[in-house]
């Protein structure tokens, strides 16, 4: 990790997750890469993004309940030591995904492009999502699994649309959860 230049770790999982998960790292980083636990979703939150009929609903769930938890993450990210980041929570779609989404947007990247890299996601993920469904004993259950892995394009967009919509564009979005502007600045003086 650290010949590759990576400076600091940040693991978005909850406490709950990271109980039954340990983060190696946590416990003992590499010398020169920093650990950061900046949790995203709540309990409640995961629950209440369990609710929506839509999967799309759900990231847009996410980014309202968890509004000041990303603006959190992104201030993360744009404190975190000079050199490479590396952002991650269980799979690395849906948190890491939102979040690198926002990154992205607030780089100015075309939402196309965001969205082209997000559905990119399930091409990595299959061998992880062939596991879980194999591990899986209820038929019923895990066609429903399967469907719920798939990665649409639209899932992201409704996100952005959402955080558009609602605060104008991805700054505000951010400044109103808590991300100052330095450090919006300091995230597009080291993505750009």
């Amino acid at each position: 990790m650290v010949q590759y230049g990576v400076r600091t770790v940040i693991d978005l999982r909850d406490p709950r997750e990271l109980e039954k998960f340990p983060n190696p790292l946590a416990v003992a980083p590499p010398q020169g890469v920093t650990f950061m636990n900046v949790p995203l979703i709540s309990e409640a939150e995961w629950q209440a993004m369990k609710e929506p009929g839509h999967v799309s609903e759900g990231y847009v769930q996410m980014a309202k309940l968890s509004h000041a938890n990303l603006s959190g993450a992104v201030g993360a990210v744009a404190d975190s030591l000079d050199g490479g980041v590396v952002i991650h929570c269980h799979a690395g779609k849906e948190r890491t995904g939102v979040l690198a989404a926002l990154l992205l947007a607030l780089c100015d990247v075309p939402n196309e492009v965001i969205a082209d890299d997000w559905t990119a996601s399930d091409l990595y993920l299959q061998p992880l999502y062939d596991e879980w469904l194999a591990a899986e004993q209820d038929p019923a259950l895990r066609a429903k699994r399967a469907d719920g892995f798939r990665t649409e394009a639209q899932h992201i967009l409704d996100v952005l649309d959402y955080v558009r919509n609602s605060h104008g564009d991805v700054v505000p979005y951010l400044v109103a959860g808590g991300t100052s502007l330095r450090q919006i600045g300091r995230i597009r003086e080291r993505l750009r």
